[in-house]
């Protein structure tokens, strides 16, 4: 946990992708594939 703080804090290129944690469930990236998950997760909620 304190790595991912640091390059949070250090690092933008760690922030390129977009991260979702939905239900304990980590989504990464902005593929069409993985944006279509997240939206069927959200409208599920």
């Amino acid at each position: 946990e304190s790595d991912y703080k640091k390059y949070l804090l250090e690092h933008y290129t760690f922030l390129n992708r977009p991260v979702f944690i939905i239900n304990n469930k980590i989504y990464i990236g902005n593929s069409q594939k993985n944006i279509k998950e997240v939206q069927i997760v959200l409208e599920n909620e």
